[in-house]
């Protein structure tokens, strides 16, 4: 595979990361053996590259959000509404980190904050927003388009308030992340030239030198995540690393040759990739799930037998959905329980405890029972 090619690839993983949401669907609760119970009010689909609604769906705390242009809505397991809120957004952006969830219009101006149900802060950007992320103590970082530079970063406390700036200026930003204390950003950037490559930088947020810990020529570090210790990891297209607190280098595994189409770095002691047995489409074909453990060492593979649409963990296994179909799998691989829908999943996001999941597919969200 030449290197333009896992750049488009890289690229395809972003932007099938990026869900809209516009038509009208029913937000209903399902349980195996019962009827779908409508639920008081709705929420809202619309259509992706391939004609097929979808959804951006994101589990946080004890709860699963769902995010549409026209509102946000959050679920507990029984189907209750714990948020309700009507927006006007271009395209929702979710990122959750513990009882802590970020909702920001990509390519608008807004940006909201909740903890739990509360919402603890609402800001607006001068520039059109191309990222968010908050840590667990309610710290979160905005990236914006800034005129004269590739971007522009906002970390701000959970209130609001702005606490530090920083200008990206030759290399294009491509995700970040917060230190579990707030006290430094995590950079992923690209800077293209004759040819391209990845950087990963270390920033300290209360003053102090930025830091270099990676320069990897034909590369792009698609996804960032600090742990709970501090140590952070960072995926290629090509690689997963993880770094020590301090940006040297613990482990790397280099997965070359094969077609990434998912990954789930949220859990600290399970990393879950899954590549395409079938690298002519990435909307075709099965799927090999490979886990990993904190030190890098690989526990188990699962084979799915149909295009993963989504990777979720929770507190009994890892949750790998495709077609109509939930499976929960052990670390080691192995098949825990399943589940299955009455419609092809679009999208999808187990609850903490593992026992139910919300799916979106044929203009519907439900609760289903694993």
């Amino acid at each position: 595979m030449s290197k333009r090619e896992m750049l488009k690839i890289a690229l395809s993983v972003i932007a099938l990361t990026v869900l809209i949401a516009v038509s009208a669907v029913q937000i209903s609760m399902q349980r195996a053996s019962e009827a779908p119970q409508t639920l008081d009010g709705s929420m809202y689909g619309t259509e992706d590259d391939n004609g097929l609604e979808t959804a951006t769906i994101k589990r946080f705390g004890d709860a699963v959000a769902l995010a549409s242009s026209t509102a946000f809505v959050a679920v507990n397991e029984n189907g209750e509404k714990i948020i309700d809120e009507p927006i006007s957004i271009n395209t929702p952006l979710l990122h959750s980190n513990g009882d802590y969830m970020a909702l920001a219009d990509e390519g608008g101006s807004g940006v909201w904050i909740y903890h739990g149900r509360d919402m603890c802060a609402h800001i607006t950007t001068e520039e059109d927003i191309v990222g968010v992320r908050v840590n667990r103590s309610g710290t979160f970082a905005v990236a914006t388009k800034k005129a004269g530079y590739k971007a522009e970063i906002t970390v701000y406390k959970e209130d609001g308030t702005s606490l530090f700036r920083y200008l990206c200026g030759e290399a294009s930003f491509v995700d970040m992340d917060l230190s579990p204390d707030g006290s430094r950003l995590l950079l992923s950037s690209l800077k293209t030239d004759s040819t391209y490559s990845a950087s990963l930088l270390l920033i300290p947020v209360h003053g102090g030198e930025t830091s270099i810990v990676t320069l990897v020529e034909g590369e792009i570090f698609i996804g960032v995540r600090y742990n709970r210790d501090g140590s952070f990891l960072a995926l290629g297209t090509a690689r997963l690393d993880r770094y020590n607190a301090d940006g040297s280098l613990k482990w790397t595994r280099d997965f070359s040759g094969k077609t990434l189409c998912d990954a789930c770095l949220d859990d600290q002691d399970n990393i879950a990739l899954a590549f395409e047995t079938n690298a002519t489409s990435l909307l075709s074909g099965g799927a090999n799930v490979e886990i990993y453990n904190r030190n890098g060492v690989l526990t188990g593979t699962y084979s799915a037998p149909g295009n993963i649409r989504s990777i979720t963990l929770c507190d009994n296994g890892i949750a790998v959905t495709y077609g109509k179909i939930v499976d929960i799998i052990s670390s080691r691989g192995e098949l825990k329980k399943s589940a299955e829908a009455n419609t092809n999943i679009r999208s999808a996001a187990v609850f903490k405890s593992g026992r139910h999941v919300l799916i979106f597919g044929g203009g519907r969200a439900e609760i289903l029972d694993i």
